[in-house]
């Protein structure tokens, strides 16, 4: 049995594949609205923001506070037999999803979403760092920043050669060069060290 984690990267997973599928464009926007809203009311919750509550209605908010906006793009979704609510946890918000009805493509991607949201893995959700790439993906680690290992490679070997990765490479050759001096300087004193003492006892 899935663990809550594993659940959620696993939904992340299929999120992010939607996001990169261009067929999907349709509904992108309003999905990566939401992202952007849901970062909103975390980095404010994060600050000692008092959490609140919301709930899909008939007659969803008309203010401009992250959290309004959020319900309404969720009240779009809603169904007789569907009710979105938006609450604070110790990792961030949630968004959580009650007596879900057959949903369509883009209520999927909500699904998705609140999965991820449960188990407080929104940050995992990225795009990756590649210039060239960033397509969306759902990191195991929270150092991982790039979608693929070739695209890791790629990142650096491209950053090596600006003014900036010359200059770190740079840095980074002469301090590497310093600790094998040292180590060898180290290795000769023990070296000596012992070579007199054999000296010392043989004297004797």
């Amino acid at each position: 049995m899935l663990t809550l984690r594993e659940t959620a990267l696993n939904e992340g997973k299929f999120l992010a594949d939607w996001l990169n599928d261009a067929r999907a464009v349709e509904g992108q926007p309003t999905v990566l609205k939401a992202i952007g809203l849901l970062h909103q009311m975390n980095a404010a919750h994060r600050k000692g923001e008092p959490g609140r509550y919301w709930e899909t209605s008939p007659n969803p908010p008309t203010g401009q506070r992250p959290g309004d906006q959020l319900l309404r793009i969720l009240a779009t979704l809603s169904r007789p037999q569907m009710v979105w609510s938006i609450m604070p946890s110790t990792p961030g918000y949630i968004i959580d999803l009650e007596a879900p009805a057959p949903p369509k493509p883009l209520e999927w991607a909500f699904r998705h979403l609140s999965a991820v949201t449960v188990a407080g893995l929104l940050d995992f959700l990225r795009q990756c760092k590649r210039a060239a790439c960033r397509k969306w993906f759902m990191a195991s680690r929270e150092k991982n920043k790039f979608c693929s290992a070739d695209c890791q490679g790629e990142y650096w070997s491209d950053y090596r050669k600006t003014p900036k990765g010359r200059k770190e490479q740079a840095s980074h050759m002469r301090k590497s060069r310093a600790r094998i001096k040292a180590r060898a300087s180290k290795a000769e004193k023990v070296k000596r060290s012992g070579k007199s003492q054999q000296k010392g006892k043989g004297g004797n």
